[in-house]
């Protein structure tokens, strides 16, 4: 049997993380499976964007692959209190999605692979804060 490709778990993350930010009462405009060019003007927005990938042979089941993606976070910048409180709500929520769905019919577990870092950014000529959070899949 293959495995998910890199290209599909990224996508059924894009679709799980839509599912549980975006809507009333989540914090959350929008989720991207790839980066765009600009968000014309929204905020918070989440992508998901492949950051690699490591194979590993399994005796008699064929292989396994861990998959490793970048959850970017970003709040525009209009001012620095009501960002700063963005990002931890969407860093909240990101944390629950991602715990309550470990293993589903995508993967086999789904988790953090460091810790996350936020920096400034432009998209689209607008100043964001971007939060990095790594994250690791485990399919086979």
């Amino acid at each position: 049997m293959a495995i998910k490709t890199r290209q599909e778990v990224r996508e059924a993350l894009g679709v799980l993380l839509n599912a549980g930010l975006v809507g009333t009462g989540l914090p959350v405009q929008a989720v991207y499976d790839y980066m765009k060019g600009t968000f014309d003007g929204q905020s918070p927005i989440v992508v998901v964007g492949s950051a690699g990938v490591e194979g590993e042979a399994l005796t008699f089941q064929g292989s396994k692959a861990t998959y490793f993606y970048e959850v970017l976070s970003f709040v525009a910048r209009e001012g620095e209190e009501v960002a700063e409180d963005a990002l931890d709500q969407v860093a909240q929520k990101l944390y629950q999605v991602i715990e309550a769905n470990r293993k589903t019919g995508n993967w086999q577990w789904i988790g953090f692979a460091g810790r996350s870092k936020v920096v400034p950014a432009a998209v689209g000529g607008d100043p964001y804060w971007m939060e990095v959070l790594p994250v690791e899949v485990k399919v086979y």
